[in-house]
């Protein structure tokens, strides 16, 4: 729309920035060479973070928000009568121009724009210089690709994906949620669909309790992986000396002038050490199976579509007020089928006519607690809950396991005692045949806890290289003090192991623009940064 004057605007504002008029900013705001135009005082911003930006009254920015050089707002005699509000959680990039209703999480590229009267649903994605007409809506989780146009009070349906170069007229209406934007559209974590929280879902006829555990946990699992086999610190350096390897020479066999002239970062590696002292050298062929001979023994499957808020209630955990996505990790239940034939098989015999089922192991070894994230999973060994800012930043707020098996002080005795205590139905006859399945469930659960004894770095290592797959930025950890802080006692090594190829910074302070829980002291909290790392691509 190169006749529109506001086209051109963008070009001509001052950026040394200042503040005419008044407005309500948090003081945990950080506005960079900003300009605010609020005569009337009609300006409100949250913790969020504006770089060489315009915001015109009147206008609501909510927290964690991330802008650069963007126009938020409507000039005066643009548009009377209506307010520009952007939803938490967006990220607005350069010279986009926003006068409309952007809800939360939603990704808005270089050079769209939002017209006055549209309304943008929560996680959309506008695309590079896309336009979206007076009065249009967008629904949620919508993707309008490069250089598409929706007109006047036009419709995109929730889940539709626009393609680029697109032209919906006005007043038109556009459903298409299976067409893809290209071949290379990434993975992305389904959240909550709004239909699960209607009165239809699961908890309709249950009445909430005290604790309102029933209002905790959102949504249904959603499979994103399937038998999912994660890498370690060691396969991955094996992995890349074997790359080494097929660089150096003729014969493929690793050497350390080819490891200090490839990967010198690598040279002093405790891995590396080992390899080169193996005679004869290795070759690339070896490298690459001694790297899947390292990889985690354990095999998860992967889901998301939950997320869970437990309110303001200081004893449930939470940093902030706001939902956390999940990542729930689960054992296969093939692999369960698998353990459960062989202990039925070591068990068989004179005097050992005891079979148990997958059932029993769920009953054993799964027990549902209802206001756990993990509640609707078969077979879940734990879950990650995390803080997603699209695009920019994953926030790790804890990894956690409460299975039995997986505990310090974990054994027969205490298995069968609190089996015992279950149930108070059961007749003494059905009591003592429910126990005489403990030495074939204690044999699946040891097997089970040799397997996924390196949960904590397992669950690490998925949640980040899903974000970096998925174009974040950044991964904040907190660290172990600060997770105690925040309440449970959790073991070490869950927060201290990370990924190999990533840079991982020492404890720093969480960013201002996450706004924590009021009984939190920002002071206290500290968050370990994972970034890729560049060097070891």
């Amino acid at each position: 729309m190169p006749d529109d004057p506001s086209w051109s605007r963008r070009y001509s504002l001052p950026f040394e920035g200042g503040i005419e008029g008044d407005a309500q900013i948090s003081p945990y705001a950080e506005l960079d060479r900003t300009v605010i135009m609020a005569p009337r005082g009609e300006v409100i911003i949250g913790a969020s973070r504006l770089v060489q930006c315009v915001v015109v009254e009147p206008a609501t920015i909510g927290g964690n928000v991330r802008a650069t050089a963007a126009i938020i707002g409507m000039f005066p005699g643009s548009a009377e009568g209506f307010k520009t509000t952007v939803g938490r959680g967006c990220v607005i990039e350069a010279h986009a121009d926003i006068q409309g209703h952007v809800g939360r999480d939603v990704i808005v590229r270089r050079g769209a724009q939002v017209h006055h009267e549209a309304t943008v649903g929560d996680g959309v994605e506008l695309m590079d210089r896309c336009l979206i007409g007076v009065g249009a809506h967008i629904g949620d989780g919508a993707i309008i690709g490069v250089g598409a146009t929706v007109g006047d009070h036009a419709s995109v349906h929730s889940g539709a994906r626009v393609p680029a170069g697109a032209n919906i007229p006005p007043e038109g209406y556009w459903k298409s949620p299976t067409e893809r934007l290209s071949s290379q559209d990434t993975v992305s974590l389904q959240l909550v669909d709004p239909e699960d929280e209607e009165p239809d879902s699961m908890w309709a006829d249950d009445e909430e309790d005290d604790w309102g555990t029933n209002a905790m946990v959102k949504g249904r699992p959603v499979l994103q992986m399937s038998d999912f086999n994660p890498g370690t610190g060691r396969s991955w350096v094996l992995s890349k000396l074997a790359r080494v390897a097929v660089r150096g020479g003729n014969d493929n066999q690793i050497r350390k002038a080819d490891v200090r002239r490839d990967r010198p970062e690598l040279v002093d590696h405790p891995v590396v050490k080992e390899v080169l002292r193996m005679q004869p050298p290795p070759t690339a062929v070896e490298l690459n199976e001694m790297s899947w001979e390292a990889l985690s023994e354990a095999y998860y499957d992967v889901y998301t579509g939950i997320r869970f808020n437990a309110g303001d209630n200081p004893g449930w955990q939470m940093l902030t007020q706001e939902d956390n996505d999940v990542f729930v990790l689960a054992v296969p239940q093939e692999r369960i089928q698998k353990l459960v034939d062989a202990v039925n098989e070591e068990f068989h015999g004179p005097g050992h006519n005891m079979r148990i089922t997958a059932q029993d192991v769920r009953a054993w070894l799964f027990p549902k607690v209802e206001w756990h994230p993990d509640r609707d999973i078969m077979f879940p060994v734990g879950w990650i809950r995390t803080l997603l800012y699209p695009r920019t930043t994953m926030v790790v707020v804890e990894v956690q396991t409460d299975r039995p098996w997986l505990k310090f002080d974990w054994g027969k005795r205490r298995l069968e005692d609190d089996r015992a205590h279950d149930d108070d139905w059961r007749s003494d006859e059905q009591l003592r045949a429910e126990l005489a399945k403990g030495p074939l469930i204690t044999a699946v659960g040891e097997a089970l806890r040799e397997e996924y004894a390196s949960f904590a770095s397992d669950a690490i290592n998925i949640v980040v290289e899903w974000a970096f797959g998925n174009r974040y930025h950044e991964v904040l950890v907190l660290d172990r003090k600060s997770r105690k802080k925040l309440g449970g006692r959790p073991p070490k090594d869950y927060y201290e192991t990370f990924p190999k190829q990533y840079t991982v910074s020492g404890p720093q302070p969480l960013p201002p623009w996450i706004e924590l829980s009021y009984w939190l002291e920002r002071e206290s909290l500290n968050a370990r940064r994972i970034r890729p790392n560049p060097s070891c691509s």
